[in-house]
């Protein structure tokens, strides 16, 4: 395909487009096995530039089939501290456009600080485009945006191929979509997000977008806000982006430190997010916390269940198990063991009208992402004897 995009797009100026193979997922401990990249400028692609590279250690043989590189492939190819020089300076300066941008970034960030270099990048996630603009999709994976828009790829799951795969379908969305409506999305992504004088950038990239609560400290260690969403790196630097609230320019002013916790959902998120503020009481969300842990006797006594429950959330390998019984929440359990072991000890559970409003929404809506787990009026010594049983 032979598209230009003009100048006046934030597409238009110079772009990477960039795809990385490896020997696993985690940035700090797996390496890079593959680098493709398309340079484009004002609109047109001026090169292109793959190469493999000695990871260091041994590619998992799972790895080996989906990619196609061995380890044989690698063995006398240069190392990442050799290709290091001369692609820190074809990278300077230029938006890299990455499909999952965050997995991207995250390597060539680790490769490049074992090599003493500090690499930070304006990053744009092809994943995160796709869906905004087509919101009507459930599925923006790379083999999902090559069967959609019939895009040509001359090696799937091979670092050139997918990074021409990516140069084609910002090609093909301006084609078909209006200028303006991609550059909102672009903006969204790429817009103004500073980091407060208390945070340095690093801290900001570092935030998972996995789901969780966020804590946000003053440089005193008092706690200033606590919040929770499904992406907690979006979640925090919509805080410091665009048109701030009053309370977003107080918090962007104090701030000193993020804390997070990581969890399997939306759930989990909103549960720890509630603990939290009527644990730690915050400055900025203290109102929230502020009702009394009394229990509502009427309110109990609506029980609809036999005994406790628990509420399953998966997401990939993590799995959370959420316990309650008569509304009251008793914990959150991440094994069989965990789960007998907060039921035995919920002797006195707390009712928190908050966390009663949670259950009763997560309730009503029965997520497909959710599943009910009942465990009827069991006593102690039948947990112990080890005869309940957690469905998988």
């Amino acid at each position: 395909m032979n598209c230009t995009l003009p100048a006046r797009t934030l597409l238009g100026q110079s772009l990477v487009f960039l795809d990385l193979e490896t020997t696993g997922m985690n940035a700090t401990e797996e390496r890079i096995t593959e680098i493709g990249l398309v340079e484009v400028a004002d609109g047109e692609c001026v090169g292109s530039w793959s190469q493999l590279v000695n990871p260091g250690k041994s590619i998992p043989p799972f790895i080996q089939s989906l990619t196609g590189i061995t380890n044989q492939m690698v063995r006398d190819a240069p190392s990442f501290e050799q290709l290091a020089p001369a692609l820190y300076a074809r990278l300077q300066g230029k938006i890299l456009i990455a499909h999952n941008a965050r997995f991207d970034y995250g390597f060539l960030k680790s490769e490049f600080e074992r090599t003493g270099r500090s690499y930070r990048s304006r990053v744009l996630c092809t994943a995160k485009l796709s869906r905004k603009l087509f919101p009507e999709h459930r599925r923006h994976n790379l083999d999902s945006l090559i069967e959609r828009y019939r895009l040509s790829c001359s090696a799937r799951h091979r670092a050139l191929g997918d990074a021409e795969v990516l140069w084609r379908f910002v090609q093909t969305i301006y084609a078909q979509l209006d200028a303006a409506q991609i550059e909102a999305a672009v903006h969204a992504q790429l817009g103004a997000s500073d980091a407060p004088a208390g945070l340095s950038a690093e801290v900001l990239d570092a935030i998972p977008e996995s789901p969780g609560a966020y804590l946000f400290y003053d440089a005193n260690g008092a706690p200033l806000y606590v919040g929770s969403g499904h992406d907690l790196h979006a979640r925090v630097r919509a805080h410091f982006a665009g048109r701030r609230t009053a309370r977003d320019q107080r918090l962007a002013r104090q701030v000193t430190r993020v804390e997070w916790i990581e969890t399997a959902g939306a759930l989990g998120a909103q549960l720890a997010e509630s603990r939290l503020i009527r644990e730690l009481r915050p400055r900025e969300r203290a109102a929230a916390g502020r009702g009394e842990a009394q229990a509502n006797e009427a309110e109990q006594a609506s029980w609809p269940f036999k005994g406790a429950i628990g509420l399953r959330e998966r997401a990939g390998e993590s799995c959370e198990v959420h316990l309650f019984e008569r509304w009251c929440y008793l914990g959150t359990a991440h094994s069989e063991a965990e789960i007998y072991e907060k039921l035995e000890v919920r002797s006195d559970p707390v009712y928190d009208p908050g966390i009663c409003a949670i259950l009763k929404r997560e309730l009503a809506q029965r997520r497909r992402a959710v599943a009910l787990i009942e465990f009827g009026a069991m006593s102690s010594l039948w947990y112990r004897s080890g005869a309940a049983s957690v469905p998988g």
